[in-house]
């Protein structure tokens, strides 16, 4: 089996010299193409199937990554969660706190419409 070099070395001797018999390789044409198109064949399959199993990886590591995300979120959200103030009513408001609210939030809007109502006069 000769390798890039010998065929490189072979054709430049031969294209130095008178071409003689010895020098002629009688190959038909269809029995080298049907090796290398055999070689193509079984390369490309290779090929595919080291794609497909990079694919599958990847897949399992972003599953995995996904995993580990939610698995820290939801660690993070037990931490933060805090036993005494979730059940003591801090930051639970009763009906009588819910119309002081209101009157807060609402305030900037109702002196805009009483000024407006006024006619624009301050």
């Amino acid at each position: 089996m000769k390798d890039i070099i010998d065929q490189r070395n072979e054709k430049e001797r031969i294209s130095r010299s008178i071409i003689k018999r010895w020098n002629v390789n009688y190959v038909p044409q269809s029995q080298t193409s049907q090796p290398e198109q055999e070689c193509n064949d079984a390369a490309q399959e290779i090929l595919s199937r080291l794609a497909r199993e990079a694919a599958m990886d990847e897949a399992q590591r972003q599953a995995e990554i996904d995993r580990a995300l939610a698995e820290y979120s939801e660690r993070e959200r037990q931490r933060m969660y805090n036993e005494k103030n979730a059940h003591s009513g801090y930051g639970q408001a009763d009906d009588a706190n819910n119309e002081q609210i209101e009157k807060i939030l609402h305030e900037k809007a109702d002196a805009i419409r009483r000024i407006i109502d006024q006619g624009g006069n301050v």
